[in-house]
Parts: C-alpha cells; structure tokens; sequence
C-alpha cells in the first residue's frame, strides 16, 4: 500500500499509528483514556502532514544535521498523533540537501540505537522512505545522520 501526496515539495507515503493497550500492574494509576474512535491495534489514518523538519526547526531545533549527529522529535500529540497509549508510528523520512552520500538511522528515544538504517541517500538529492518506528521516552523518536557530511531531515505522518 502506497499513498503519496506533496507537501511544501516532500514527498509523503503513508503512515501507520499503532496503538495499544496493556494491562497495569495493582495499585498502578489508571492509564489514560483511549481518544475517541480509536480501536487498540488498528490504523488510523490522518492527513499527511509534518511532524518535524530541520530546515525550519519545527521539533527539532534548527539546522542540518553534522555527521554522526542525533536529535529528537516528539511525535505524539502532533500532527493529529494521539497523546497516549501509542506504540509506534510510520513515517516518512526524507533525507535532503545531504553533502555527502550516507544514512539516516530512526528509533525510539530512550532505546539502543540500530545497527540499521531507515534511509539511505545520494549526495545532494532528496531521498525518503517509510520507517515504522516505536514510540520512546516522553513520546519521542530519535534520528542520527551516518553519513560525513550534513544532512536535513524531514518527517511526515500520515496515520
């Protein structure tokens, strides 16, 4: 399955919000409440739109990404993300303006980094893929420039 829009000149595919729902340890507080029409496990499709670019520095602080380095995004309770009881969303990475041909590595924050990667990229062409990437810590994902020059990053969410 392959849906593709544009949006400010990015291409965007599909993306899938996984949500679940897990028992609680005795005495633990009660989870917060499923959003309304959400059935645990299933896709949940959104209008395509972006959850972080560092070309503008929306979520991620500004400016490309030097080599080997890593920064965060929240995804959720953005761009139509619910805020609680999400365990990972698909998006679509897309490596641009890149000065050097390399990599880009997505993760849940707070986890290990992978030995592998979700976009690989020539020099100076914008290049994406889709990466079902788990939530982390404070509803975060994590990406990493692996390539020896810079590189901008831009992540859409469509579901």
């Amino acid at each position: 399955m392959r849906l593709v829009a544009s949006a400010l000149g990015v291409s965007v595919v599909a993306v899938l919000v996984v949500v679940v729902v897990s028992g609680r340890a005795a005495g633990a507080a009660e989870p917060p409440p499923m959003p309304s029409g959400l059935v645990p496990g299933s896709y949940n499709a959104l209008t395509p739109s972006l959850v972080f670019d560092t070309r503008s520095g929306l979520n991620t602080g500004g400016g490309a990404l030097t080599p080997n380095a890593q920064r965060v995004a929240t995804v959720l309770g953005r761009a139509g993300v619910p805020a609680a009881n999400v365990a990972a969303v698909a998006v679509t990475i897309t490596a641009v303006a890149g000065t050097a041909p390399g990599s880009l590595t997505v993760w849940a924050d707070g986890a290990a980094k992978p030995g592998t990667s979700s976009v690989a990229f020539p020099k100076g062409v914008s290049t994406s893929d889709l990466a079902v990437v788990p939530v982390g810590s404070g509803g975060r994902i994590r990406f990493a420039n692996n390539s020896p020059g810079t590189v901008h990053v831009v992540g859409a969410i469509a579901g």
